[in-house]
């Protein structure tokens, strides 16, 4: 090859291998810095997303372990309420049984009654102050679901009557997937409607009755129409019938109720009966907890009211003469059952929440290993190959620095 001034190619290829041995040498820097094998989507494309999708499980996977460790949180200061209930109800069982003795005075059963009316004041205080994270527990409005599989089927689901209005709510200003309020008047209550596989019937009727003065009286009916038509048994969404338009939108209808009521009525209850013939309908009013870390992956929690008139079946405990007493008796039995039955319920959902937990957390570290397959760096490995590119940049650098002195040689040839 011949020898030139103007173009020294072999310093060109030295430099060329050098600018090489230096972008290797800064990448085993930056990895090694960060600990990462995938810094960016040029060191590995398909890589980088597959770990950042597996990064997202993580991330997920973490917080539905918290959310399941809160839950087990919820499910015991529910319980420790319920133990409270617990040793009220059987204090009045043993006024009922003092009181259901001839050895008794009417006289000294009318002070065991003011005992029990004040056991039961306590017992509905602690049904509305159960609390967590401002969610009442107690009070029925997470009860667990019911259902019922009929060929008519009817279920009366209670409401809470908020403020006082005016204003009747009309099929207009029925939306779906909202909560309606009409002239300050609310209900805090919402229900999906569920269909068995294949029902023949096509609409849900939904009657709102008043238990203010009536409980037998309609004072508004609304017909659901059902959309979708899935053979399979499903939670179907479903519209409000507003007339010959009719609304498409699916979602939860929640439907205020104002006439006819007055101040004096503030936290009375009113019903809304929902039916559908041949069909089965759950009015459901759980709280979903999400312990997986995609939608839908929810474990449902429900608590059963410890209010006195569920208890007791809207009956008074009266203990006033010797046959009511031994009647209560009968009352406070069946008010036990319903709170044993809730307290089996919260432990047997707090086993359930605490499995989920070691579950989920085995499911991370597993998700964490795949990850870190992907993405970390193998620190032994790359110091080996930051010793080669040092080695290299050094040598290019003295081969470059070799390769300028070439053309200096032309000078030999003047002498």
């Amino acid at each position: 090859m011949a020898i030139s001034v103007i173009n020294n190619v072999s310093a060109m290829i030295a430099q060329r291998y050098m600018s090489i041995n230096n972008a290797n040498l800064t990448r085993s820097l930056e990895r090694l810095t960060t600990g990462l094998r995938v810094n960016r989507a040029g060191d590995d494309a398909a890589g980088l997303a597959v770990g950042q999708r597996l990064l997202a499980q993580i991330s997920g996977l973490a917080q539905a372990s918290i959310n399941a460790q809160d839950s087990v949180s919820l499910v015991q200061t529910a319980e420790g309420s319920l133990d409270e209930v617990e040793k009220i109800l059987q204090r009045i069982r043993v006024l009922s049984e003092s009181a259901s003795t001839a050895s008794k005075s009417d006289a000294d059963r009318a002070l065991y009654q003011v005992e029990v009316d004040q056991l039961l004041t306590e017992l509905d205080r602690i049904a509305q102050v159960t609390q967590f994270s401002g969610r009442k527990l107690l009070d029925g409005s997470v009860e667990t679901p019911k259902a019922q599989v009929d060929s008519n089927v009817a279920i009366a689901t209670q409401v809470f009557l908020g403020t006082a209005g005016t204003e009747f709510l009309t099929g207009a200003s029925l939306q779906t997937g909202t909560f309606v309020a009409v002239a300050n008047c609310f209900v805090d209550e919402s229900f999906k409607i569920s269909i068995a596989a294949a029902p023949s019937a096509n609409s849900v009727v939904v009657q709102v009755y008043s238990s203010l003065s009536d409980d037998t009286a309609i004072i508004a009916r609304y017909t659901l129409n059902l959309l979708g038509g899935s053979s399979a048994a499903t939670v179907v969404s479903f519209s409000a019938n507003l007339g010959a338009a009719g609304a498409a939108a699916a979602g939860i209808v929640t439907i205020g109720l104002a006439r006819g009521v007055g101040t004096a009525d503030i936290g009375k209850s009113a019903y809304i009966n929902s039916s559908a013939v041949e069909a089965a309908v759950t009015v459901d009013k759980g709280l979903e907890i999400l312990v997986g870390a995609n939608a839908g992956e929810t474990i449902k929690l429900g608590a059963a009211s410890v209010k006195s008139s569920d208890l007791f079946s809207n009956q008074a405990v009266n203990i006033r003469t010797m046959g009511r007493a031994q009647g209560t008796l009968n009352q406070v039995d069946h008010a036990l059952d319903i709170l044993h039955r809730a307290r089996g319920t919260l432990g047997a959902l707090q086993n359930r929440f605490e499995s989920t937990i070691r579950s989920v957390d085995v499911y991370r570290e597993n998700l964490t290993a795949a990850e870190s397959r992907i993405m970390d760096l193998d620190m032994a490995a790359e110091t080996t190959i930051l010793t080669k590119n040092q080695v290299l940049v050094q040598s290019s650098t003295a081969m470059l620095a070799q390769a300028n002195l070439i053309p200096q040689s032309i000078l030999q040839l003047f002498r």
